[in-house]
């Protein structure tokens, strides 16, 4: 099991106040949780990135970083975890990462429809249905076709790349 810190991203050491941390990050926030006036603001408008190599050089986004992954002092339980808990949360972290994947993979490039919105000025229902065959139409032409606008077919070509047949698009 490689967990890393949730906080800064070092290799975690277990399960400390709610998340998976290392021992200076379960440190630093067992110390300042309960010393919260001694935490000074932020000097760069509250946007520092925590990672191993400057976790230390501001207190108050590496204590807001705690919080957002989830510690709290109510987090904190006496006694080990098991080995079956360490594995049972590795394995739904990788779950959850597989099913974003899926989603993605299904939904195609959403970012490119958004993009296409701007081409068509119009609103329309686009399914695979009632898009390949015309799109196949002019790829594999029985008869020659009439003349066509190119623009159109390259956003029909790019639709043909990224529309799950099961999902109608509304922009």
């Amino acid at each position: 099991m490689n967990q890393t810190c949730k906080v800064c991203g070092e290799p975690a050491a277990g399960f400390h106040f709610g998340a998976f941390t290392c021992e200076g990050c379960k440190s630093f926030f067992g110390r300042s949780y309960n010393n919260l006036p001694s935490i000074s603001e932020c000097k760069n408008n509250n946007e520092c990135i925590i990672n191993k190599k400057n976790r230390t050089s501001c207190k108050s986004c590496r204590l807001r970083k705690c919080l957002m992954v989830g510690m709290s002092k109510s987090g904190s339980r006496y006694g080990r975890r098991s080995n079956w808990f360490k594995i049972h949360c590795l394995l739904q972290e990788q779950q959850q990462q597989a099913e974003q994947q899926t989603e993605r993979t299904k939904l195609g490039h959403p970012d490119l429809l958004l993009k296409l919105d701007k081409f068509t000025n119009n609103n329309t229902i686009v399914t695979n249905n009632n898009l390949v065959p015309s799109v196949q139409g002019y790829l594999n032409p029985t008869t020659p076709p009439e003349p066509i606008d190119t623009a159109a077919l390259g956003r029909y070509a790019i639709l043909g790349t990224c529309i799950n047949p099961n999902i109608l698009y509304f922009w």
